[in-house]
């Protein structure tokens, strides 16, 4: 796995990790379950383990090899459920169209990635951490578009691209910018 993988793999991993954190310290005040189903604290942390259980999955099949599989794996994140107010979804979302994405750019298929992350985009209602890396997959899976344009021969759609991946990446920054900002006001968004 390459460093920049890495990093990107960890980012999520600690969104994600806080996410469960912030639902395992209100889990433990004793929230009880209800007649109607599981507490929120607990269909929070079900759907993340369900997540982090999925990417791990993707993770053996990617090692072997098998991209189309850790693809299917990480697909199936988008197939979970939550209660409406379980907020965590937006993230959990975000994550595997990311992910989804990311996987298509290693099976040499930005077309693909980047409808994968345009879907992720349309979804994400709130500025994020994972909202803007995708953003930033959005990004490489435009600079590759553009590097067939160019093998192509199609110098117009290349520098094109090229223009429409630093536009994203930008964005991606500004984002992250933004979450930090907010995270310096004290969480104000």
């Amino acid at each position: 796995m390459s460093a920049r993988r890495t990093i990107l793999r960890l980012a999520s991993i600690v969104a994600l990790g806080a996410a469960l954190g912030f639902s395992t310290v209100q889990a433990g005040c004793g929230t009880p379950s209800t007649e109607a189903g599981p507490s929120l604290d607990e269909a929070t942390m079900a759907l993340i383990s369900a997540a982090r259980g999925l990417h791990h999955e993707a993770d053996v099949l990617e090692s072997s090899g098998d991209i189309a599989g850790a693809q299917r794996a990480v697909q199936r994140v988008l197939g979970l459920r939550a209660p409406s107010a379980v907020r965590e979804i937006d993230d959990v979302r975000s994550d595997a169209f990311g992910r989804v994405a990311e996987l298509a750019l290693r099976a040499n298929d930005p077309q693909t990635a980047l409808d994968r992350v345009d879907e992720g985009l349309r979804e994400a209602r709130r500025d994020s951490v994972l909202k803007a890396r995708l953003l930033l997959v959005r990004g490489r899976a435009l600079r590759a578009l553009g590097e067939q344009a160019q093998t192509r021969g199609d110098a117009t759609t290349a520098a094109a691209r090229r223009r429409d991946a630093i536009e994203a990446l930008e964005q991606s920054i500004h984002m992250n910018e933004r979450v930090l900002e907010a995270a310096l006001d004290g969480g104000v968004r």
